[in-house]
This record gives structure tokens, sequence and C-alpha cells, in this order.
């Protein structure tokens, strides 16, 4: 992986790390986004998280160009930088202007590139489909679409970690335009493909939040497809390649962008 720094559409300098396959020819590409609080290819030590690494290395050997962003919030690059967290904030110009970059690449085959992000990560890539028509198709695994939804089940389900507030600077959901910033509200400006992914047994993100984005992109006439996992809870372990189910969803994953970014 090599690490790429490029400027926001606020001029913010965002990092991006680009793995790209050992053949010297041209790709078509995808776009990664990692879920979690804060987010960020980077462990503590500074090495690349393996599970990032074998991601990669599954995509590439299957024929797609891989570009991680870690949009501003995210961790490994210093506390000035984490602290830039911002739920579907300013990070949704993060995602557009890595897409930007991805496609000014003259390796990317046509420009043809797609984006995949995993649990709250899902929420600010939903909206950036919203507000940029750059993408392919995208695949959202484990996420939330109503951010009012996903903060109320955490006050009852899990109020000591409680990420969703974590995510919004602790605010209060009160205090939190919730309503401009979940893009269950946005269906109408999403175009382009989507795969949702989710876990039956998912006691972070209920799969429930998939249904009900899947009903209304459905609803209105989109093009979206979704498979629910049996047995799979969030992600982190079960993500990896080398996974059964790792290797299930992410073989899913490829023949959805084989089907909407190479064609």
């Amino acid at each position: 992986m090599k690490e790429i720094k490029f400027k926001s559409l606020d001029g913010m300098g965002i990092y991006g790390h680009l793995s790209v396959p050992k053949q010297c020819k041209s790709f078509p590409a995808l776009l990664l986004v990692s879920g979690g609080i804060h987010g960020g290819v980077k462990q503590k030590d500074g090495k690349y998280d393996p599970l990032q690494i074998e991601i990669c290395k599954y995509l590439n050997d299957g024929g797609y160009i891989t570009f991680i962003v870690d949009k501003r919030g995210s961790k490994g690059y210093g506390e000035e930088y984490q602290s830039q967290l911002e739920l579907c904030g300013r990070e949704v110009e993060d995602i557009i202007a890595g897409g930007n970059y991805l496609r000014s690449l003259d390796y990317v085959v046509d420009g043809n590139i797609g984006i995949h992000a995993i649990s709250r990560s899902s929420t600010t890539v939903a909206l950036a489909l919203s507000r940029c028509s750059i993408f392919n198709a995208a695949i959202l695994a484990s996420g939330f679409y109503d951010i009012y939804k996903q903060y109320k089940f955490e006050e009852v389900n899990r109020p000591t970690i409680f990420p969703t507030k974590q995510s919004m600077q602790n605010k209060d959901i009160k205090e939190f335009p919730y309503k401009e910033r979940s893009p269950i509200n946005f269906i109408d400006d999403i175009n382009c493909p989507i795969l949702l992914l989710h876990g039956r047994d998912d006691p972070i993100v209920p799969y429930e939040s998939s249904i009900e984005f899947f009903n209304k992109l459905r609803g209105k006439g989109k093009q979206v497809e979704l498979i629910l996992y049996n047995n799979f809870m969030h992600f982190k372990r079960y993500s990896y390649p080398s996974h059964p189910i790792g290797r299930k969803i992410w073989d899913d994953c490829i023949t959805f962008l084989n089907k909407n970014v190479t064609k």
C-alpha cells in the first residue's frame, strides 16, 4: 500500500492508501472506507491493520485497484486530525474528493470506480451518493441510514459506549442536524446501483436499518439489492476474506462489482 495525501473539497489534506494489482495494465477501482467511531487503516504502532491488508490483496487479486480513504477524524494521523470527527459533516466531502482523485488516475480504466463502506461509514457514503454521481456502484455493509433511530437504539442498548453520540462529538440528538445528515431523507438524489449487506445477528446496528433503506430505495425505483447473512454479527473478524463468512461476503461484493462497475 502507498500512502497518498490529497485535498478535500474545502482544501484540507486527507489521507488515502492506494494498492494496485501486480499486472501492469488498467483496472477498475474500488474506494474503501473503514467503519468504527473514527475509522482508519493504521494501528497504534503505525503499521497497517492486517484486516485492511488482506481485504486489499483479495480485491487486487480479483482485478481491482483499491484506495482506502481515511476521512477527517480518523485515527493514526495525530490528535488534531482525529479531533475533526464529524458524523456526516465535511467528511462527506472527503469521500467525494477521494472519488475524484481515484477517477483522475490514468490507470483506472475509463474512470470506472465503485465504493465500499462498513458500519457508520455506510451512513457517510450513502449521504455522499446523494451529492455526487462519480461512483458506478456502491456497497454498504452493516450500516444505518437514519441517525435518529440509531442514536435512540444505542441510548437503550449501548449507553456506555454510545458510538453514534461520540461520532457526533458527544452532542445530544436535539442539538444535532440529524434530519439533514440522514441519507434516508435523500433517496431521490441517489442514482447508482447499491448492494446492501447486513448480518441477521448484528447487535451493534440492527439489520432492520438495511431493510428499511432497501424498501425506501426500491419504492423509489432505485437499483438496489439486499443480502442478509445468517450467523453474522457485525464486522471485523467476519470481514477477513479468509473467514468463511468473509469469503462469502467478498465474493458477493466482487460479483456485484463485476456486474455494475466493469460493465
